[in-house]
């Protein structure tokens, strides 16, 4: 017999056992058909649109008898929707047992009688061509009417995993509205109005003379009154107020606007203290699963129902969760599929009057082509489709130096009426016009980051601004809110706009604050939540960088009402001036989110938060940082964010060893090692090593012996992975060196030296915060190593060394007087501390003894401001070592340790009540 006799002969069996059904079990039978190979029982029930569970029930016991239906195993434990996504794999041709092996289904009453198999939840066919002959057999009108019920169910009813709740997500096609973050009523805030202008009737010029009496004699607020949220609303306003009351009324701000900044309610709901979302744990989120599943089903059924929108909408959104489920090659043939549609039968049968869609769907699209051409690396290509989609949005990204200079000079003269003036541009858009702001603030967010890494950042400044601008125009999209807010605080620190960072990060923060509903992993919606934080977290990374100070200012305190004005449950998945503003803004922002966050926006919260965190240790609020970088990494365990977590991680553990808390330190350092070894990458595991040694060159204790650190490099050999971070490697090159100079292993050193020399460690304003830091010790190896050099009489390694200090010093005092532009709050941490502290010290090399001394009390003065202890002490330590009053076991102390069999383990610090063995610089032998 041939094979295509065989067929024909199954193929007559297929149809005289169809015929043989009755009616209701043929209709359960098409109808499963057009849900496909596994049948989950109330989809089934859904689409044949009956009531009769034991009627259904005798037709499944049918079907399983004479083998045309058997059990898939489903899970049902974790609840009614739910179906194991590690069911156990059995060859169904070898299981020929007419059972139900479904755990946790629950048998209706009217069917207890019968077996359990009549009741099974979860489904499939033996013969997949008893499926397709079936199929077959519909008309087209019962196709689309069977396929439509099928979307109509996966929209309504699929629900989230069991450690998200079981809940319905927000939402699966298209825009859905978040009603925690609609703002208030205007009835409601005339009467809060009323309420605080009967509670404080007072006028403006009272109010600030008893702000500054409150000031001067209360002096500095804690830092810790800062952090949760449930702390008292006296100091919430306090980090705001000190450090831009001065710089307002030197800039003539009007009353109104002093009002709008300074004299804001002090309620719990509108604090400015950070939002932790402590409540949300996705470690065990399966909802990526069940969300792909669902898109691969919606796709086909959209197919089979002809509901062109659906089905773009359906493709679009899975590609996005390809995407950040970081499976690129799936996401981009999904992409070519879309573009082929689009360009095929959607503009085919496009209505008259609706073809302004096309080139929004085009747009949308080449975004989402970006995204994945910046996933794998290829950032030029990626750059030319952001532009691409930036034109079809109808909004071109200019080109020439004049026409955007133009454009950021109009966008930021619309920010700065919106911070500082009314916010007449915020919330104004809804609809179909809310959600094209959103998709363009996001292209924009994307834009930024890009220009950000490429070191474009007048571009970036650009997009920053823009992208907020557009954010706040919806005022509704939680995870593109916070992106927003953190881009603009980190370009507007690089610019030194420090002001405004501050007010962009409360606006952040309570921004978080304001989501009080359910968050979805990308809520684009109107007016939403996640455009916000994008666009707040651009503008205020803009902001810092072009030193827009007052903007900062603004921009934080919009964004901290923005969090407050979120008032529903948060689920997994969101002048001194500028960079005040914005860190205002951000915070208000985080504030405003009251709802269950998504894992997606939990992801922009964590960039929003580690944002806002390197903007405040730039400007030396520590204390802020610390809590802020704990905050942080606590959101990003959540979501198993290790990208996130191991770019803060080594700025944390700088703070904490600032401020002399080593153990804490040592805490994030062995996290650190566990996060790394997790990464493909080499970064976090050199960044390990590297920090080890910087605590021990800090401190004098020793975490980790130098050998092991030094077995690194033996390992990895000439070249390290660290692809995603090359200042992880600069800095472990930089601080071998300096250890080996120390200690006078001049052969290590030469080795250490020569792989240094393959870098560029300039510590200019354009650089990394870690790659800053490197500089420093960079310094002071290059400081020590002259000192050497000069015992030796080694004329000429002694002039090299002073050409590459004079080189060195001139770019990060020219760094520090960018940080100088933005005081009081200017200075580079650590970096003002110890350049002052080594150029000291370099005077006094050359035997400017009183000049180095007047160095190191600028440097006390500052380190004490800052609240800098581990600086504080080790100025304290050189100005004894070098008016010889130090005794000889603190001066050798740092040396006699770093003999492998004389090392002090970390553990002992708390032995020796805390007490830090610093190193103590050599003079040179010969003066």
């Amino acid at each position: 017999m041939t094979y295509g006799s065989e067929l024909c002969l199954i193929l007559v069996l297929i149809m005289k056992t169809y015929d043989s059904l009755s009616s209701y079990q043929q209709l359960l039978l098409k109808c499963s058909a057009v849900i496909g190979e596994m049948i989950p029982r109330d989809m089934l029930n859904y689409v044949m649109n009956q009531k009769n569970p034991r009627m259904t029930a005798r037709a499944v016991q049918k079907l399983f008898e004479i083998r045309v239906l058997s059990c898939a195993r489903g899970d049902f434990t974790q609840g009614d929707a739910c179906v194991s996504f590690d069911m156990r794999l059995v060859n169904p041709n070898k299981d020929t047992a007419i059972k139900c092996d479904c755990k946790g289904i629950r048998i209706h009453e009217t069917c207890l009688d019968l077996p359990k198999y009549a009741s099974c939840g979860y489904f499939r066919f033996r013969l997949g061509a008893f499926r397709e002959t079936t199929y077959n057999l519909l008309t087209d009108s019962q196709r689309k009417e069977f396929h439509g019920r099928a979307v109509r169910y996966l929209e309504k009813e699929t629900r989230k995993c069991k450690a998200c709740g079981n809940a319905f997500f927000v939402r699966i096609l298209g825009v859905r509205y978040d009603e925690g973050m609609k703002k208030k009523l205007k009835l409601q805030r005339a009467s809060r109005k009323a309420q605080r202008s009967a509670t404080n009737n007072m006028d403006l010029q009272k109010k600030t003379s008893q702000y500054s009496a409150a000031t001067s004699s209360t002096g500095s607020p804690s830092r810790s009154q800062n952090v949760n949220i449930s702390t008292g609303g006296d100091s919430k306003y306090s980090a705001v107020k000190k450090g831009s009351s001065d710089m307002l009324k030197q800039n003539c701000i009007a009353v109104t606007t002093i009002k709008r900044l300074f004299q804001l309610p002090m309620s719990p709901d509108l604090s400015f203290d950070v939002q932790s979302i402590s409540y949300a744990d996705f470690s065990n989120c399966q909802c990526p699963q069940i969300l792909a599943s669902m898109y691969n089903q919606l796709i086909e059924h959209c197919e089979g129902s002809d509901l062109k929108d659906k089905l773009m909408d359906a493709m679009l959104e899975y590609a996005y969760l390809c995407i950040i489920s970081y499976n690129i090659p799936q996401a981009i043939k999904i992409l070519n599929r879309a573009l082929t549609f689009l360009e095929t039968q959607v503009t085919a049968d496009i209505d008259d009057g609706t073809e302004w869609k096309i080139p929004l769907i085009r747009a949308k699209i080449e975004a989402l082509f970006g995204r994945c051409k910046v996933e794998l690396g290829e950032i030029a290509e990626a750059q030319q489709l952001f532009m691409k989609a930036m034109t079809d949005y109808g909004l071109p990204f200019p080109t020439s130096q004049i026409s955007t200079s133009i454009i950021i000079r109009r966008l930021q003269m619309q920010q700065t009426m919106t911070l500082f003036c009314r916010p007449i541009n915020v919330g104004i858009k809804q609809g179909y016009e809310a959600e094209f702001c959103d998709d363009v603030s996001d292209c924009l967010a994307l834009m930024c980051n890009l220009f950000i890494e490429r070191n474009m950042w007048k571009q970036a400044k650009l997009a920053a601004v823009w992208s907020l601008n557009k954010a706040l125009h919806s005022d509704m999209d939680f995870f593109i809110l916070c992106n927003a807010y953190a881009n603009m605080i980190q370009v507007a620190h690089h610019y030194g706009m420090q002001q405004i960072c501050i007010a962009l990060e409360v606006h952040a923060l309570r921004l978080c604050h304001r989501k009080k509903t359910n968050v979805e992993p990308q809520e684009l919606k109107d007016m939403d939540f996640f455009i916000l934080c994008n666009a707040y977290a651009n503008m205020i990374q803009v902001a810092h960088h072009y030193g827009m100070q007052q903007i900062c200012i603004a921009l934080e305190v919009h964004a901290l009402r923005l969090c407050h004005r979120k008032k529903t449950n948060v689920e997994p998945q969101e002048l001194k001036g500028i960079c005040i503003a914005l860190e205002v803004h951000a915070l208000r922002l985080c504030h405003r989110k009251k709802t269950n966050v998504e894992p997606q926006e939990l992801k922009g919260v964590a960039k929003l938060y580690g944002t806002i965190f390197c903007a405040r240790f730039l400007r030396s609020e520590i204390e802020h940082a610390i809590e802020l970088g704990f905050v942080m990494l606590r959101i990003s365990s959540t979501i198993h964010a290790v990208t996130y977590s191991l770019q803060a991680m080594p700025i944390l553990i700088q703070a904490l060893i600032m401020r002399k808390r080593i153990m804490e330190a040592v805490t994030v350092l062995f996290e650190l090692e566990y996060f790394a070894e997790e990464d493909i990458d080499n970064s976090g595991r050199t960044w390990y090593y590297a920090l080890c040694i910087g605590i021990h060159l800090e401190t004098g204790y020793t975490v980790i012996p130098y050998n092991q650190c030094e077995r690194l490099y033996h390992i990895e050999g000439e070249t390290m992975s660290t692809v995603r971070d090359p200042d992880a490697e600069k800095r472990y090159f930089t601080v071998m060196w300096l250890w080996s100079v120390r200690n006078d292993d001049w052969e290590s050193a030469t080795i250490w030296h020569s792989k240094i020399k393959n870098f560029s460690i300039g510590g200019g304003d354009q650089d990394s915060i870690a790659n800053i830091f490197t500089a420093l010790y960079l310094l002071e190896a290059l400081l020590v190593f002259m000192v050497g050099k000069m015992d030796r009489r080694n004329i000429e390694a002694m002039s090299n060394a002073y050409h590459e200090i004079g080189i060195l010093m001139n770019t990060l005092e020219k760094t520090l007087k960018v940080v100088k532009a933005i005081a009081p709050r200017f200075y580079h941490l650590k970096a003002y501390y110890k350049f002052y502290h080594l150029k000291a010290y370099y005077k006094y090399i050359r035997y400017e003894e009183n000049t180095a001394m007047t160095f190191l009390r600028k440097a006390r003065n500052n380190a004490i401001k800052n609240e800098n202890l581990l600086e504080e002490s080790w100025l304290e330590h050189s100005e004894k070592a070098w008016t010889n009053s130090l005794s000889a076991v603190n001066a050798d102390f740092w040396t006699e340790h770093c003999d492998p069999n004389n090392i002090i383990d970390y553990h002992e610090i708390d032995a020796n009540n805390g007490r830090i063995g610093h190193y103590t610089l050599p003079t040179p032998l010969y003066i």
